[in-house]
């Protein structure tokens, strides 16, 4: 097995609820502004929903990439969401293999009640156009899940366009596209634009990054679960912070289930080391103060204000830092989640 690094890191935040209501889905066809607080909007596309990923051990809840995965950046991390009573310390062995060549990384936990969610930063790119395999060993259980890099060139981002201005071309087949901008790539139910969503409009210039767990923006989640932005590789950065704009939206009635929920987070890496946190999740539609709003698709949706969140330490990952959004269903895909994301920038 291959030698890894594990740190764990507390989490303020606490998960709670399910994710998405199949009904929300464009290709069942039902109107999406049903209840008080319904969205009037038209969603972009009409895909199916991929087909769903089950639990490939006692102790995972879900990883991302999701098993199958296709056109992943070769320097996308990886995250495991644990059941309760599950963590870092439960991983005997963590073994990621690209094309059959050991891949060097970090294992970082984030801590929270009911379980954990462990985050692995590779140390040097997959191979493009590849087989990423993860074997793992949790608390004695032997499993693994594969996925593939794109076939792509590895570019370094020369000045990073992170507020998302830059437009976005799409490769692929519908529903499953790929988009590129001039730094980022995208997977999943993903949009880089201007277009009209709802209360969700950019904070900084005319475009933002919108990302959803369902199939509302004219693409669909990477198997049904998820959809997630990696970087190309950053210049080396002095400032100390990374910083962003979001709006975290979701179906209403998270009361009505248990369970973890649809959750945003963060995980930023270089050649020395790693920043991971979660930035929002579902248990804020019950805990925080929360506004009616309209999104395309979505059933009653709620928000949060648009807040930014600070991400400490940025600069102690050093040279080729990526930096990697994931908005994710946990376990259940009960209910649609999405995010608005704009103004990332350093400071």
């Amino acid at each position: 097995m291959r030698r890894v690094c594990l740190t764990a890191i507390p989490l303020l935040m606490v998960l709670g609820c399910d994710a998405k209501q199949d009904h929300s889905f464009v290709s069942v066809g039902e109107s999406s502004g049903l209840g008080p607080g319904g969205s009037s909007l038209s969603p972009w596309g009409d895909c199916l929903e991929n087909t769903p990923v089950g639990r490939i051990s006692d102790a995972v809840l879900q990883m991302a990439p999701p098993p199958g995965a296709q056109n992943v950046s070769v320097h996308t991390p990886m995250m495991l969401f644990m059941d309760e009573g599950y963590g870092l310390s439960d991983i005997d062995a963590f073994d990621v293999t690209s094309n059959g060549w050991g891949i060097e990384g970090n294992l970082m936990e984030i801590e929270r009640d009911g379980g954990a969610v462990v985050g692995f930063a590779p140390l040097d790119p997959y191979d493009v156009a590849g087989e990423v395999v993860i074997e793992m060993e949790i608390a004695g259980e032997l499993s693994d899940w594969q996925f593939h890099t794109g076939p792509y060139e590895d570019a370094v981002a020369g000045n990073p366009n992170l507020s998302f201005e830059n437009p976005a071309t799409a490769q692929g087949i519908e529903c499953e596209y790929t988009y590129f901008t001039d730094n980022f790539i995208g997977f999943g139910d993903v949009a880089f634009t201007d277009a009209d969503a709802g209360e969700t409009s950019a904070t900084d210039g005319v475009s933002r990054l919108l990302m959803s767990t369902g199939e509302v923006l004219g693409n669909a989640s990477v198997r049904g679960t998820t959809s997630f932005v990696t970087s190309q590789p950053l210049p080396m950065v002095s400032a100390p912070e990374l910083l962003l704009d979001f709006r975290f939206i979701s179906e209403a009635s998270y009361e009505e289930t248990s369970g973890p929920g649809d959750s945003f987070l963060i995980l930023a890496h270089g050649e020395q080391g790693m920043v991971f946190e979660e930035i929002a999740n579902a248990d804020m539609i019950v805990e925080d103060d929360m506004v009616d709003v309209e999104f395309p698709g979505l059933l009653r949706p709620q928000a949060t204000e648009w807040a930014t969140h600070v991400v400490s330490g940025f600069n102690q990952v050093g040279a080729n830092a990526t930096i990697s959004l994931f908005v994710t269903d946990v376990g259940s895909t009960v209910r649609t989640s999405a995010v608005s994301v704009d103004n990332l920038r350093v400071e």
